[in-house]
């Protein structure tokens, strides 16, 4: 499939979302959920381009040579750093790692936080890794086996279970583990993929999956800023984070669905600009790392915790900032970058197919 360069420039703006989220504080921390977002966003992302992928894949190849393909350029890009990174946490006994080993080693994070454990600090950030890995592992087993026509029912369905498994989740008391649980978020990586078949052309009874987005956006988009302004004003509880989280369902599915056919005018100009395309490209490790670096460098520099109140907030963030791109820099162009040559080995054509770029 085609490179979409404005996907790099929304990866961006979402990491950054997360950063902000992590080391920001109030006001600007509380005014919008802004690591939901950015997460949320990675989810639909991920769930539009595999699903496009695979779609692809099944037209030209058998399901063997395409389920290879598919998983060994998915391990060329997300294991190198990440099990470079939790092996040398490992080995300097950075305890939520060291303590957890087996789970952060099986891209079971998600779990780790849904047992007694809880959340552990550093490693928090590891469960939507966590989340994407067993979405690469069970959607495209799903792609394959199934019939086409099965496929616009089976994502219809996703988007209908993972409120219901939000709001049962709230009803057992179970509320701390919403966002961890698979099925939670099973409806953002879903939209994401209907935005795939959307662009596929395929349907299922008439239904036009980016008619209906672009239908419902404006809903959802009122439906979150009028949440919010509740919350602001004390009107708030669980259940309107779970009304919320499917606004954000259906206003990020519109967004990716807009951006996979362009997006034009002053937010083409912004989501166009190199500087921001790069972080992009290297938001992977940027999110990977940044939670590890802010940790080590307020060890090595207590002024810059944000926890202790001293020093400014904004030079701790510009400081983290600054130290976790440079190290996503580096590991970008040392190991990233080089690995994708091994890629050829996984083609997503077959020989008489174009040539496609992911």
């Amino acid at each position: 499939m085609r490179y979409i360069t404005q996907l790099d420039g929304i990866r961006a703006i979402s990491v950054i979302f997360v950063l902000i989220g992590h080391w920001s504080t109030p006001p600007l921390k509380n005014a919008i959920p802004w690591g939901n977002i950015g997460v949320y966003t990675f989810f639909v992302i991920s769930g539009y381009l595999i699903t496009s992928i695979l779609l692809e894949l099944k037209a030209v190849m058998t399901p063997g040579s395409a389920l290879s393909n598919f998983w060994g350029r998915r391990i060329l890009r997300i294991f190198p750093i990440y099990y470079l990174t939790i092996t040398i946490l490992w080995l300097i006994q950075h305890q939520p790692v060291s303590d957890h080993a087996v789970w952060h080693f099986t891209f079971l994070s998600n779990f780790l936080m849904m047992s007694s454990v809880g959340y552990q600090g550093t490693t928090d950030h590891l469960w939507s890794l966590a989340v994407e890995g067993q979405f690469y592992l069970v959607w495209p087993l799903v792609i394959f086996l199934l019939n086409d026509k099965y496929l616009p029912p089976i994502i219809l369905s996703l988007l209908i279970l993972s409120p219901v498994c939000r709001f049962a989740l709230y009803m057992l008391g179970m509320g701390s583990i919403i966002k961890v649980f698979p099925l939670s978020s099973v409806d953002f990586l879903g939209i994401g993929a209907l935005v795939a078949l959307g662009n596929s052309n395929r349907q299922f009874m008439g239904f036009n999956s980016k008619e209906f987005l672009k239908a419902v956006a404006p809903f959802a988009a009122t439906g979150f800023v009028l949440i919010e302004l509740l919350r602001h004003l004390g009107y708030h509880n669980i259940l309107y984070s779970l009304v919320e989280t499917s606004c954000l369902v259906l206003g990020l599915g519109w967004l990716i669905s807009a951006t996979s056919k362009g997006i034009t005018g002053i937010f083409k100009t912004l989501l166009d600009l190199k500087g921001l395309r790069f972080i992009g490209r290297i938001s992977y490790g940027l999110y990977l790392y940044h939670l590890f670096v802010s940790y080590y460098l307020v060890k090595a520099f207590p002024r810059l915790s944000l926890e202790e109140g001293i020093g400014n907030p904004w030079v701790s963030f510009m400081i983290f900032f600054i130290g976790s791109f440079l190290l996503a820099t580096a590991s970008w162009f040392i190991v990233e970058k080089p690995l994708m040559i091994f890629k050829k080995y996984f083609p997503l054509h077959n020989q008489k197919s174009s040539k496609q770029t992911t």
